[in-house]
């Protein structure tokens, strides 16, 4: 057994596989990387480098086995760019090429040149795919095809989102949840959210409770009342391991969902990230583009990854919708200790200084948010511009 192991190894060792190997996993890594700069540059299915990395896998195998089949790197036979006649006369000294048969002439499945004609065939089926789920997007075909394509939503239409159910035994986690997928969501320029004062109001001539969670069949009530066609809903339970959230798109006066989205974070650390890509899913659903959605976040720290940080930062919601600032304030001051780049939790922060009339504390909070969002791309530009103008106002 041993001496069969060390055999195979001399064989490949002669044949040069570990040269071919170390070569394509270089080219390999090369591919990858520019195949995932363009994802993002143009907006590709976020599968494209999953299904790259495959295909590469796939053909390392074809790779390999043809180095070995072939005696590694293809050589070339000097006849095949020297005329024979030229040789005569000439003693093996004279001749400095590898005097081997060129693979690509090879005969049998595993030649250079069906490894060439593989890959090509990879980078079409990859191209293909791409483009097909491109076009079946844009189109509105299939499952895949987005809501506005399919003519189902309009840009105009007002989306409502319904607060998370809970099925863990803590109960402010969904509100968390809830507030943390509402937020990224309102970065969206294809989803347009119904603003809360206008969700409250509804409530009051409702006979409801205002401050009460927006759990998803009272979401439904109001949004057929006010004339909303979409509300998106969800809910989280945990696992053994984890938790389980899954969100959904529903048409007001429709029980069944028209999408369905799920995610399995493995705990607290990748929850809040777990719901930020559950919320471009389902602006991708609505008809945004790919592109649109990966740079639709240039201000820095949006949210947080901290889900008690985000926990915070929703309660002080609702004491400042209920009127106390005061403990708003001491909320997202809290909020502001456990994550220093809560880019929203320092604004939200900055408007309640400004209500309770602390411009010092209020400047403060603004410049620290221009910190965190210099550096956020045109959009990013456009508030900090903002931002300085509310300093310049408040004096600061």
């Amino acid at each position: 057994m041993i001496h069969a192991i060390r055999k195979l190894a001399r064989e490949i060792h002669r044949r040069s596989v570990w040269q071919v190997v170390v070569t394509y996993l270089a080219v390999s890594w090369g591919l990858l990387s520019g195949v995932e700069v363009i994802t993002d540059f143009a907006g590709l299915p976020s599968w494209t480098p999953t299904m790259t990395l495959v295909l590469l896998v796939m053909l390392l195998a074809l790779v390999v086995a043809t180095a070995v089949v072939q005696k590694g790197i293809p050589g070339l036979r000097i006849e095949d760019y020297v005329d024979p006649n030229e040789l005569e006369g000439l003693t093996p000294d004279q001749v400095h090429v590898i005097p081997e048969a060129h693979a690509l002439y090879g005969v049998g499945v595993f030649t250079w040149r069906n490894a060439v004609l593989g890959a090509v065939t990879a980078a079409v089926l990859l191209v293909t795919s791409v483009v097909a789920y491109l076009a079946m997007w844009a189109l509105g075909i299939g499952p895949v095809g987005s809501l506005m394509a399919q003519g189902v939503i309009t840009e105009r239409d007002l989306v409502i989102v319904a607060a998370f159910e809970n099925h863990t035994d803590d109960s402010s986690l969904a509100l968390a949840v809830t507030d943390a997928f509402e937020l990224h969501l309102a970065e969206s320029r294809a989803v347009t959210l119904v603003d809360a004062e206008l969700v409250a109001e509804a409530l009051t001539r409702m006979g409801e409770d205002p401050a009460a969670p927006l759990l998803p069949e009272l979401a439904r009530r109001i949004a057929v009342q006010e004339g909303i066609r979409v509300v998106v809903e969800g809910d989280i339970a945990r696992l053994r391991s984890g938790y389980d959230v899954s969100v959904r798109i529903v048409i007001a006066d429709q029980r069944s969902p028209i999408a369905r989205f799920r995610g399995t974070p493995s705990g607290d650390d990748d929850l809040i990230l777990t719901i930020e890509h559950l919320s471009e899913k389902v602006r991708e659903k609505f008809g945004e583009s790919l592109r649109t959605i990966r740079s639709g976040n240039p201000l820095g720290r949006i949210t947080t990854d901290s889900v008690e940080a985000m926990r915070l930062y929703g309660e002080a919601g609702r004491a400042a919708t209920g009127g106390d600032d005061r403990r708003a304030i001491d909320l997202l001051e809290q909020a502001i200790d456990v994550d220093s780049e809560f880019a929203m939790a320092w604004r939200r922060l900055g408007v309640l200084y400004e209500q309770v009339a602390d411009t010092v504390l209020a400047v403060g909070a603004y410049r620290r948010l221009v910190s965190l969002w210099a550096d956020g791309g045109e959009r990013g530009q456009r508030m900090v511009q903002d931002t300085r103008a509310r300093i310049a106002a408040l004096g600061g």
